[in-house]
Protein backbone atom coordinates (compact mmCIF):
# COMPACT_ATOMS: atom_id res chain seq x y z
CA UNK A 1 0.00 0.00 0.00
CA UNK A 2 1.41 3.80 -0.66
CA UNK A 3 2.95 4.99 2.21
CA UNK A 4 1.21 8.18 1.89
CA UNK A 5 -2.50 6.12 2.50
CA UNK A 6 -1.41 4.25 5.42
CA UNK A 7 1.47 6.97 7.06
CA UNK A 8 0.23 7.29 10.71
CA UNK A 9 0.30 11.17 11.03
CA UNK A 10 -1.60 12.18 8.01
CA UNK A 11 -4.72 13.44 9.50
CA UNK A 12 -2.42 14.60 12.34
CA UNK A 13 -0.61 16.76 10.00
CA UNK A 14 -3.98 17.62 7.93
CA UNK A 15 -5.45 18.92 11.37
CA UNK A 16 -2.03 21.08 11.85
CA UNK A 17 -2.72 22.38 8.65
CA UNK A 18 -6.13 23.06 8.80
CA UNK A 19 -5.74 25.09 12.08
CA UNK A 20 -2.60 26.82 10.73
CA UNK A 21 -4.58 28.24 7.84
CA UNK A 22 -7.12 28.98 9.80
CA UNK A 23 -5.54 31.28 12.00
CA UNK A 24 -3.71 32.80 9.09
CA UNK A 25 -6.80 33.45 7.25
CA UNK A 26 -7.60 36.17 9.97
CA UNK A 27 -6.13 38.47 7.48
CA UNK A 28 -9.23 38.81 6.06
CA UNK A 29 -10.59 40.66 8.94
CA UNK A 30 -7.98 43.93 7.69
CA UNK A 31 -10.86 45.73 7.45
CA UNK A 32 -11.91 45.67 10.70
CA UNK A 33 -8.41 46.10 12.31
CA UNK A 34 -7.88 49.40 10.02
CA UNK A 35 -10.92 51.15 11.20
CA UNK A 36 -9.96 50.33 14.57
CA UNK A 37 -6.13 51.36 14.06
CA UNK A 38 -7.09 54.36 12.09
CA UNK A 39 -9.70 55.78 15.01
CA UNK A 40 -7.25 54.80 18.13
CA UNK A 41 -4.14 56.52 16.31
CA UNK A 42 -5.92 59.58 13.92
CA UNK A 43 -4.36 57.41 11.05
CA UNK A 44 -5.28 58.30 7.38
CA UNK A 45 -7.08 54.94 6.36
CA UNK A 46 -6.77 55.29 2.87
CA UNK A 47 -3.25 55.32 3.68
CA UNK A 48 -3.18 52.24 5.79
CA UNK A 49 -5.11 49.86 3.54
CA UNK A 50 -2.18 49.98 0.85
CA UNK A 51 -0.91 47.48 3.72
CA UNK A 52 -3.33 44.63 2.59
CA UNK A 53 -2.04 44.39 -1.33
CA UNK A 54 1.82 44.70 0.13
CA UNK A 55 0.55 41.91 2.65
CA UNK A 56 -0.41 39.59 -0.01
CA UNK A 57 2.06 40.17 -2.31
CA UNK A 58 4.88 39.52 0.91
CA UNK A 59 2.96 36.38 1.00
CA UNK A 60 3.35 35.14 -2.49
CA UNK A 61 6.37 36.04 -2.64
CA UNK A 62 7.71 34.32 0.54
CA UNK A 63 5.98 31.19 -0.56
CA UNK A 64 7.63 30.64 -3.69
CA UNK A 65 10.85 30.94 -1.67
CA UNK A 66 9.82 28.76 0.88
CA UNK A 67 8.59 25.89 -1.28
CA UNK A 68 11.49 24.19 -2.48
CA UNK A 69 12.61 23.94 0.80
CA UNK A 70 9.30 22.07 1.65
CA UNK A 71 10.07 20.21 -1.78
CA UNK A 72 13.14 19.06 -1.31
CA UNK A 73 12.67 18.52 2.80
CA UNK A 74 8.88 19.06 4.62
CA UNK A 75 7.56 21.73 7.09
CA UNK A 76 8.64 20.85 10.30
CA UNK A 77 11.03 24.12 10.52
CA UNK A 78 9.12 26.31 8.00
CA UNK A 79 6.02 25.41 10.20
CA UNK A 80 7.86 26.12 13.56
CA UNK A 81 9.48 29.78 12.05
CA UNK A 82 6.80 31.08 9.98
CA UNK A 83 4.80 30.62 13.21
CA UNK A 84 7.09 32.40 15.14
CA UNK A 85 7.52 35.09 12.79
CA UNK A 86 3.58 35.61 11.75
CA UNK A 87 2.74 35.51 15.30
CA UNK A 88 5.57 38.16 16.32
CA UNK A 89 4.52 40.27 13.43
CA UNK A 90 0.22 40.49 14.96
CA UNK A 91 2.00 41.27 18.15
CA UNK A 92 3.87 44.08 16.64
CA UNK A 93 1.23 45.00 14.75
CA UNK A 94 -0.82 46.09 17.72
CA UNK A 95 2.28 47.61 19.44
CA UNK A 96 2.35 49.89 15.92
CA UNK A 97 2.90 53.55 17.02
CA UNK A 98 3.36 55.00 13.73
CA UNK A 99 2.15 54.14 10.18
CA UNK A 100 5.69 52.69 8.68
CA UNK A 101 5.76 50.60 11.64
CA UNK A 102 2.78 49.47 10.70
CA UNK A 103 3.42 48.62 7.03
CA UNK A 104 6.83 46.53 8.40
CA UNK A 105 5.19 44.74 11.29
CA UNK A 106 1.70 43.72 9.00
CA UNK A 107 3.01 43.57 5.54
CA UNK A 108 6.37 42.74 6.24
CA UNK A 109 6.76 40.45 9.19
CA UNK A 110 3.78 38.82 9.81
CA UNK A 111 3.20 38.47 5.95
CA UNK A 112 6.45 36.63 5.72
CA UNK A 113 5.49 34.36 8.79
CA UNK A 114 2.10 33.68 6.74
CA UNK A 115 4.07 33.25 3.32
CA UNK A 116 6.52 31.01 5.01
CA UNK A 117 3.34 28.98 6.30
CA UNK A 118 0.39 29.08 4.28
CA UNK A 119 1.56 27.70 0.53
CA UNK A 120 4.27 25.45 1.49
CA UNK A 121 1.72 23.89 3.74
CA UNK A 122 -1.03 23.21 1.87
CA UNK A 123 0.66 21.66 -1.01
CA UNK A 124 2.95 19.58 1.25
CA UNK A 125 -0.41 18.06 2.80
CA UNK A 126 -2.11 17.89 -0.34
CA UNK A 127 0.75 15.12 -1.00
CA UNK A 128 -0.64 13.09 1.70
CA UNK A 129 -4.08 12.62 0.32
CA UNK A 130 -3.61 11.78 -3.44
CA UNK A 131 -7.11 9.89 -3.20
CA UNK A 132 -8.61 12.42 -2.18
CA UNK A 133 -6.93 15.50 -3.85
CA UNK A 134 -9.86 17.56 -4.51
CA UNK A 135 -11.92 16.96 -1.80
CA UNK A 136 -8.53 17.37 0.86
CA UNK A 137 -7.99 20.72 -0.70
CA UNK A 138 -11.40 21.61 -0.64
CA UNK A 139 -11.30 21.14 3.52
CA UNK A 140 -8.35 22.52 3.70
CA UNK A 141 -8.98 25.64 1.64
CA UNK A 142 -12.37 26.04 3.70
CA UNK A 143 -10.48 27.09 6.69
CA UNK A 144 -9.92 30.46 4.94
CA UNK A 145 -13.27 32.07 5.15
CA UNK A 146 -14.07 30.00 8.42
CA UNK A 147 -11.20 32.16 10.14
CA UNK A 148 -12.67 35.42 9.56
CA UNK A 149 -16.35 34.48 10.23
CA UNK A 150 -15.50 32.55 13.65
CA UNK A 151 -12.25 35.62 14.48
CA UNK A 152 -14.11 38.82 13.57
CA UNK A 153 -17.16 39.37 16.11
CA UNK A 154 -14.47 37.54 18.73
CA UNK A 155 -11.61 40.20 17.37
CA UNK A 156 -13.51 43.22 17.43
CA UNK A 157 -15.45 42.45 21.12
CA UNK A 158 -11.51 42.75 21.92
CA UNK A 159 -10.56 45.64 20.09
CA UNK A 160 -13.45 46.94 21.83
CA UNK A 161 -13.21 45.99 25.18
CA UNK A 162 -9.15 45.75 25.12
CA UNK A 163 -8.01 48.05 22.48
CA UNK A 164 -5.95 46.84 19.56
CA UNK A 165 -2.64 45.92 21.42
CA UNK A 166 -4.06 43.95 24.09
CA UNK A 167 -6.19 41.66 21.73
CA UNK A 168 -3.37 41.37 18.91
CA UNK A 169 -0.89 40.32 21.80
CA UNK A 170 -3.30 37.47 23.02
CA UNK A 171 -3.79 36.27 18.64
CA UNK A 172 -0.41 36.55 17.89
CA UNK A 173 0.88 34.42 20.98
CA UNK A 174 -2.04 31.58 19.48
CA UNK A 175 -0.82 32.25 15.92
CA UNK A 176 2.98 31.54 17.45
CA UNK A 177 2.05 28.40 19.46
CA UNK A 178 -0.34 26.20 17.54
CA UNK A 179 1.81 25.83 14.66
CA UNK A 180 5.06 24.81 16.88
CA UNK A 181 2.73 22.08 18.40
CA UNK A 182 1.52 20.85 15.22
CA UNK A 183 5.10 21.05 13.29
CA UNK A 184 7.04 17.57 14.24
CA UNK A 185 3.33 16.03 12.64
CA UNK A 186 5.07 17.29 9.23
CA UNK A 187 6.62 14.62 6.51
CA UNK A 188 7.31 14.72 3.24
CA UNK A 189 5.70 12.45 1.05
CA UNK A 190 7.32 10.01 -2.02
CA UNK A 191 6.26 10.16 -5.45
CA UNK A 192 8.02 6.72 -6.55
CA UNK A 193 5.17 4.68 -3.90
CA UNK A 194 3.33 2.24 -5.94
CA UNK A 195 0.83 -0.02 -5.09
CA UNK A 196 0.72 -3.28 -7.25
CA UNK A 197 -2.83 -3.34 -7.82
CA UNK A 198 -3.87 -2.69 -11.24
CA UNK A 199 -7.37 -2.34 -10.51
CA UNK A 200 -7.15 0.35 -8.38
CA UNK A 201 -8.44 4.19 -9.78
CA UNK A 202 -5.46 5.78 -7.37
CA UNK A 203 -2.73 3.92 -9.04
CA UNK A 204 -4.03 3.96 -12.39
CA UNK A 205 -3.97 7.60 -12.21
CA UNK A 206 -0.95 7.80 -11.17
CA UNK A 207 0.50 6.05 -13.76
CA UNK A 208 -1.29 7.36 -16.40
CA UNK A 209 0.09 10.69 -14.40
CA UNK A 210 3.73 9.44 -14.50
CA UNK A 211 3.64 8.64 -18.27
CA UNK A 212 1.90 11.82 -19.27
CA UNK A 213 3.05 14.77 -17.27
CA UNK A 214 6.96 15.42 -16.24
CA UNK A 215 8.10 17.79 -13.64
CA UNK A 216 8.54 21.07 -14.43
CA UNK A 217 11.21 22.91 -12.92
CA UNK A 218 9.95 26.92 -11.93
CA UNK A 219 12.31 27.67 -14.62
CA UNK A 220 10.81 25.67 -17.44
CA UNK A 221 7.23 26.33 -16.24
CA UNK A 222 7.59 29.98 -16.86
CA UNK A 223 8.52 29.47 -20.24
CA UNK A 224 5.10 27.70 -20.99
CA UNK A 225 2.08 29.10 -22.34
CA UNK A 226 0.21 27.11 -20.02
CA UNK A 227 1.63 28.83 -17.35
CA UNK A 228 0.31 32.16 -18.61
CA UNK A 229 -3.04 30.79 -19.13
CA UNK A 230 -3.21 29.71 -16.16
CA UNK A 231 -1.87 32.74 -14.42
CA UNK A 232 -4.49 35.03 -15.90
CA UNK A 233 -7.48 32.48 -15.19
CA UNK A 234 -6.77 32.60 -11.74
CA UNK A 235 -6.31 36.05 -11.57
CA UNK A 236 -10.08 36.35 -13.93
CA UNK A 237 -11.57 33.87 -11.24
CA UNK A 238 -9.98 35.67 -8.34
CA UNK A 239 -10.94 39.63 -9.15
CA UNK A 240 -14.82 39.52 -8.08
CA UNK A 241 -14.46 37.68 -5.06
CA UNK A 242 -11.52 39.94 -4.20
CA UNK A 243 -13.45 42.87 -5.30
CA UNK A 244 -16.49 41.54 -2.45
CA UNK A 245 -13.59 41.48 0.00
CA UNK A 246 -12.50 45.54 0.03
CA UNK A 247 -15.69 46.86 -0.91
CA UNK A 248 -18.59 45.10 0.09
CA UNK A 249 -19.65 46.65 3.15
CA UNK A 250 -19.23 49.99 0.87
CA UNK A 251 -21.69 48.46 -1.71
CA UNK A 252 -24.09 47.52 1.07
CA UNK A 253 -24.37 50.64 2.51
CA UNK A 254 -23.93 52.86 -0.53
CA UNK A 255 -25.87 51.09 -3.53
CA UNK A 256 -28.36 48.74 -1.02
CA UNK A 257 -28.95 51.23 1.57
CA UNK A 258 -28.18 49.30 4.28
CA UNK A 259 -27.93 49.93 7.93
CA UNK A 260 -24.60 48.97 8.94
CA UNK A 261 -25.63 45.74 11.72
CA UNK A 262 -26.99 44.31 7.61
CA UNK A 263 -24.05 45.36 6.17
CA UNK A 264 -22.02 43.39 8.11
CA UNK A 265 -24.56 40.59 7.62
CA UNK A 266 -23.47 40.79 3.69
CA UNK A 267 -19.96 40.31 4.51
CA UNK A 268 -20.97 37.06 6.56
CA UNK A 269 -22.65 35.58 4.21
CA UNK A 270 -20.42 36.03 1.48
CA UNK A 271 -17.58 34.30 4.18
CA UNK A 272 -20.20 31.57 4.59
CA UNK A 273 -20.97 31.49 0.26
CA UNK A 274 -17.16 30.90 0.21
CA UNK A 275 -16.50 28.36 2.91
CA UNK A 276 -19.61 26.41 1.20
CA UNK A 277 -17.87 26.99 -1.97
CA UNK A 278 -14.92 25.84 -1.38
CA UNK A 279 -15.73 22.41 0.59
CA UNK A 280 -18.12 22.18 -2.77
CA UNK A 281 -15.42 22.66 -5.23
CA UNK A 282 -13.61 19.97 -3.59
CA UNK A 283 -15.93 17.34 -4.13
CA UNK A 284 -16.54 18.81 -7.59
CA UNK A 285 -13.10 18.64 -8.84
CA UNK A 286 -12.92 15.14 -7.82
CA UNK A 287 -15.80 14.58 -9.85
CA UNK A 288 -15.49 16.45 -13.03
CA UNK A 289 -12.29 17.50 -13.09
CA UNK A 290 -10.70 20.97 -12.67
CA UNK A 291 -10.81 22.24 -16.16
CA UNK A 292 -15.01 21.93 -15.86
CA UNK A 293 -14.63 23.15 -12.27
CA UNK A 294 -13.14 26.56 -13.56
CA UNK A 295 -16.08 26.86 -15.87
CA UNK A 296 -18.54 26.48 -13.74
CA UNK A 297 -17.10 28.75 -10.98
CA UNK A 298 -16.20 31.68 -13.63
CA UNK A 299 -19.79 31.26 -15.09
CA UNK A 300 -21.01 31.64 -11.67
CA UNK A 301 -19.69 35.06 -11.10
CA UNK A 302 -20.55 36.50 -14.43
CA UNK A 303 -24.47 35.52 -13.38
CA UNK A 304 -24.40 37.17 -10.14
CA UNK A 305 -22.00 40.17 -11.51
CA UNK A 306 -25.10 40.78 -13.73
CA UNK A 307 -27.41 40.28 -11.31
CA UNK A 308 -25.72 43.11 -8.24
CA UNK A 309 -25.57 45.20 -11.38
CA UNK A 310 -29.21 45.43 -11.37
CA UNK A 311 -29.88 45.42 -7.14
CA UNK A 312 -31.23 48.18 -5.14
CA UNK A 313 -33.03 49.24 -2.27
CA UNK A 314 -36.15 47.31 -3.36
CA UNK A 315 -34.16 44.70 -4.21
CA UNK A 316 -32.74 43.18 -1.44
CA UNK A 317 -33.27 39.69 -1.85
CA UNK A 318 -31.52 39.95 -5.19
CA UNK A 319 -28.70 41.62 -3.84
CA UNK A 320 -28.34 38.52 -1.37
CA UNK A 321 -28.82 35.94 -4.22
CA UNK A 322 -25.76 37.48 -5.56
CA UNK A 323 -23.43 37.87 -2.80
CA UNK A 324 -23.53 34.27 -2.25
CA UNK A 325 -23.30 33.71 -5.74
CA UNK A 326 -20.04 35.54 -5.71
CA UNK A 327 -18.59 33.90 -2.47
CA UNK A 328 -19.17 30.70 -3.86
CA UNK A 329 -17.89 31.21 -7.08
CA UNK A 330 -14.91 32.84 -5.14
CA UNK A 331 -14.18 29.13 -3.63
CA UNK A 332 -13.57 27.64 -6.90
CA UNK A 333 -9.89 29.03 -8.04
CA UNK A 334 -8.48 28.65 -4.50
CA UNK A 335 -9.69 25.01 -4.35
CA UNK A 336 -9.01 23.77 -8.23
CA UNK A 337 -5.78 25.55 -8.66
CA UNK A 338 -3.47 23.72 -6.33
CA UNK A 339 -4.31 20.23 -7.68
CA UNK A 340 -4.44 21.28 -11.48
CA UNK A 341 -1.04 22.97 -10.87
CA UNK A 342 0.14 19.28 -9.91
CA UNK A 343 -1.47 17.73 -12.65
CA UNK A 344 0.09 20.21 -15.39
CA UNK A 345 3.30 20.59 -14.10
CA UNK A 346 4.41 17.70 -12.12
CA UNK A 347 4.62 17.14 -7.98
CA UNK A 348 8.16 17.38 -7.70
CA UNK A 349 8.18 21.36 -7.61
CA UNK A 350 5.33 21.66 -6.68
CA UNK A 351 5.16 23.96 -3.77
CA UNK A 352 7.36 26.50 -6.03
CA UNK A 353 5.49 26.21 -8.76
CA UNK A 354 2.32 26.83 -6.88
CA UNK A 355 3.45 29.62 -5.31
CA UNK A 356 4.56 31.47 -8.58
CA UNK A 357 1.02 30.91 -9.54
CA UNK A 358 0.02 32.36 -6.43
CA UNK A 359 1.13 35.36 -7.75
CA UNK A 360 -1.78 35.78 -9.61
CA UNK A 361 -4.37 35.83 -6.60
CA UNK A 362 -1.73 38.41 -5.04
CA UNK A 363 -2.02 40.87 -8.67
CA UNK A 364 -6.77 40.05 -8.11
CA UNK A 365 -6.19 41.13 -4.60
CA UNK A 366 -5.12 44.29 -6.25
CA UNK A 367 -7.12 44.72 -9.58
CA UNK A 368 -10.42 43.81 -7.78
CA UNK A 369 -10.77 46.32 -5.18
CA UNK A 370 -9.18 49.12 -7.54
CA UNK A 371 -11.66 48.52 -10.31
CA UNK A 372 -14.38 49.18 -7.92
CA UNK A 373 -13.14 52.13 -5.70
CA UNK A 374 -12.11 53.37 -9.14
CA UNK A 375 -15.50 53.97 -10.65
CA UNK A 376 -17.06 54.64 -7.28
CA UNK A 377 -14.81 57.66 -6.96
CA UNK A 378 -15.29 58.40 -10.57
CA UNK A 379 -18.97 57.56 -11.23
CA UNK A 380 -20.46 57.30 -7.74
CA UNK A 381 -21.76 53.85 -8.38
CA UNK A 382 -20.12 50.68 -8.76
CA UNK A 383 -22.43 49.24 -12.04
CA UNK A 384 -19.30 49.49 -14.28
CA UNK A 385 -16.88 47.61 -11.88
CA UNK A 386 -19.45 44.95 -12.08
CA UNK A 387 -19.74 44.47 -16.09
CA UNK A 388 -15.51 44.92 -15.92
CA UNK A 389 -15.21 42.10 -13.02
CA UNK A 390 -17.46 40.15 -15.62
CA UNK A 391 -15.89 40.62 -18.71
CA UNK A 392 -12.68 39.65 -17.14
CA UNK A 393 -14.28 36.43 -16.13
CA UNK A 394 -15.19 36.15 -20.03
CA UNK A 395 -11.94 36.61 -21.41
CA UNK A 396 -10.97 33.81 -18.12
CA UNK A 397 -14.01 31.48 -19.67
CA UNK A 398 -12.04 31.51 -23.49
CA UNK A 399 -8.79 30.67 -21.51
CA UNK A 400 -9.95 27.98 -20.06
CA UNK A 401 -11.66 26.67 -23.39
CA UNK A 402 -8.28 27.43 -24.50
CA UNK A 403 -6.15 25.84 -22.23
CA UNK A 404 -8.18 22.69 -22.04
CA UNK A 405 -7.14 22.51 -25.68
CA UNK A 406 -3.31 22.87 -25.24
CA UNK A 407 -4.08 20.01 -22.55
CA UNK A 408 -5.72 17.46 -24.68
CA UNK A 409 -2.38 18.12 -27.22
CA UNK A 410 -0.42 17.36 -24.52
CA UNK A 411 -2.27 13.95 -23.70
CA UNK A 412 -3.12 15.33 -20.28
CA UNK A 413 -5.70 14.10 -18.17
CA UNK A 414 -7.55 16.67 -17.03
CA UNK A 415 -10.75 16.97 -18.18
Amino acid sequence: MDARLSHPNRIITFIGTFLSIFLLSVNGTFSILTSYLAAERNWDLAVITWAYPLSSLVIALTGMIAGPFADKRDCRTIMFFGGIFCGAGWILTGMANSVLMFFLSYGIIMSIGAGMLYNPLLTSTLRLFPDVRGKASGILLSAAPLGPFVMSPVLNAGYVHMGVSKTLLIFGTAVAIVPALFASSQRRASYDEYDDDENNKYNKEKRDRKNHVRDYTPKEMVKTSLFYKMFFIFLAAAAAGNMMIGVLFTIAREQIKLTASLAAVAVSVSTISNFAGRLAFGAIYDRIGGIRALHLSLGISILALIAISFAGPSSVVLFFIAVVGLGFAFGGPMVVFPPLTELTFGTKYLGVNYGIIFIAYSFAAFVGPRIATYFFTSTGAFTNAYYVSAALAVVGMLFVFNLKKALNNKNNLIK
